[in-house]
């Protein structure tokens, strides 16, 4: 953020969150609540004890922003307040706080599910906790969350991220489960554009793409297309990436029915380890 900016500036955007206590509970203001905990989970505290340890190493830093007047709030506090604030209200105050730094975020968006280790309950039965996230690449920050049951879910949660972020002029990538006709209109009509990973799911898209780059392997010096390449080697790992990229789609008949697509890409690994040789074709 600009250095014009102080910590405690953070909590304007939070100024929506309505505070879950009644009146007679309040002993430390809610504003306070959230600075000791932004400030904390920054530094990697995780538990309530912890924010506790961590406001009292840190009192002084504190205290030039807030007066703490009835001192450092107990574990059960930060817990009874946190745990009682609305995710969706607080989701959107820090979207706010976000997409509103004074530095770049940076172009691209990667947007990714992933299931958290850990998280299946093996006592209820119940099936582990499956996030879907938005992450601003070069910033390293995570922007915003949706929770699903399972990866297929993935599908509706996506739309959901888009509409929650500002993607003008930003480039989404998503994997192959995120390869959907509606998802690149949304994020074509937010001003954003997409890399969508492209696979069977997409039969007859993914179909054309493939037997079009199969014929352009041999015909690499094609003035269609242009061609990089990267070696690399590590750990007794040798690897040679290929990118095939072109804009000239007339050999595409269904690109109408693709909002903003302008090029299609092959990405040819070839690794050697252990001298054993592999290859793998991406689209």
């Amino acid at each position: 953020m600009s250095s014009k900016k102080t910590p405690i500036d953070i909590i304007k955007y939070f100024s929506d969150i309505e505070d879950p206590r009644i009146d007679r509970q309040k002993l430390h203001a809610l504003p306070d609540i959230l600075f000791i905990v932004f400030c904390g989970a920054i530094c990697g505290v995780e538990t309530w004890e912890d924010f506790v340890d961590f406001a009292e190493c840190k009192i002084d830093f504190i205290k030039k922003y807030t007066d703490l007047k009835n001192g450092i709030p107990s574990k059960n506090t930060f817990n009874r307040v946190i745990s009682r604030l609305s995710p969706s209200v607080f989701r959107d105050s820090f979207l706010r706080w976000a997409t509103d730094f004074e530095v770049e975020l940076g172009r691209v968006i990667a947007i990714d599910g992933k299931v958290l280790k850990g998280s299946h309950n093996k006592a209820s039965g119940g099936s582990a906790i499956h996030m879907v996230s938005a992450f601003a690449a070069e910033a390293r920050l995570v922007l915003a969350q949706e929770k699903v049951a399972e990866k297929s879910n993935e599908i509706t949660a996506i739309p959901q991220l888009i509409d929650h972020l500002n993607i003008n002029d930003a480039v989404v990538t998503i994997d192959a489960m995120g390869c959907q006709k509606s998802i690149a209109d949304k994020i074509i009509t937010a001003g954003g554009d997409y890399v969508l990973a492209l696979k069977g799911n997409q039969g007859t898209l993914h179909a054309a793409v493939k037997k079009h780059f199969n014929n352009t392997f041999d015909m690499q010096h094609n003035k269609h297309v242009d061609v990089s390449t990267q070696e690399e080697t590590s750990r007794g790992r040798r690897e040679k990436r290929m990118c095939l990229s072109t804009d000239k789609l007339d050999w595409l008949n269904i690109t109408d029915q693709w909002p903003g697509l302008k090029s299609c890409i092959a990405v040819v690994s070839q690794r050697v380890v252990n001298d054993q040789t592999s290859e793998e074709i991406r689209l």
